[in-house]
């Protein structure tokens, strides 16, 4: 998706995750495919919004694992 949209756009891409438990609860496998698949090349990044959601969700662990491993 990132490759895609980069090369129809000819220009870096920096996605957003947006982190919110709201309108629904989300569930921490579609926080982890959605981080994964945001920093997948040619990605320069990913921005996380917000950081108070993922820590008063219990999701902070889960994002620090997920960049430490790239």
């Amino acid at each position: 998706r990132v490759a895609s949209l980069s090369r129809n756009l000819g220009c870096p891409i920096l996605p957003i995750v947006q982190c919110y438990d709201q309108p629904t609860p989300l569930p921490p496998a579609m926080l982890e495919a959605a981080l994964k698949n945001s920093l997948a090349a040619p990605s320069n990044g990913t921005i996380l919004f917000s950081q108070r959601h993922l820590e008063s969700g219990g999701k902070w662990d889960l994002v620090k694992t997920i960049l430490g491993s790239h």
